[in-house]
């Protein structure tokens, strides 16, 4: 959820800033998601998805993850005169240990697999 939440304020926050590369990390965003779906004609519920068609809208919301803790350090540093640095590196920090230890904190047993299509995928 906190890489969702981080993408969704790179949006923001890059759309507030510099409105028209905005648009073109948008257009990346797209044409590599759902446009390329739409393009090859994927079948719904396949035994193997083919989710490497869409690494490059991957990519793109990456790059507005990136952005948001970008938009974080710099509301942070509006709030906070202290030292910028120190600021940076907190956040930093903190998303680098947040994502991961998020993810690790799940043990697995809880599936995300709906139960219609976990016969073809799951043995």
């Amino acid at each position: 959820m906190l890489p969702l939440i981080l993408g969704l304020i790179g949006l923001m926050y890059h759309f507030m800033k510099h409105r028209n590369d905005t648009w073109i990390v948008f257009l990346l965003f797209i044409m590599t998601g759902v446009a390329i779906v739409v393009f090859l004609n994927q079948y719904p519920l396949q035994p193997r998805e083919r989710d490497y068609a869409y690494a490059g809208s991957f990519y793109a919301f990456a790059i507005w993850i990136g952005i948001g803790v970008m938009g974080i350090i710099e509301f942070l540093q509006s709030r906070i005169k202290k030292n910028e640095v120190v600021v940076a590196g907190a956040v930093v920090a903190a998303s680098f240990i947040l994502v991961p230890g998020i993810m690790a904190a799940r043990d697995g047993t809880t599936t995300t697999v709906p139960g219609s299509t976990r016969h073809m995928t799951l043995p």
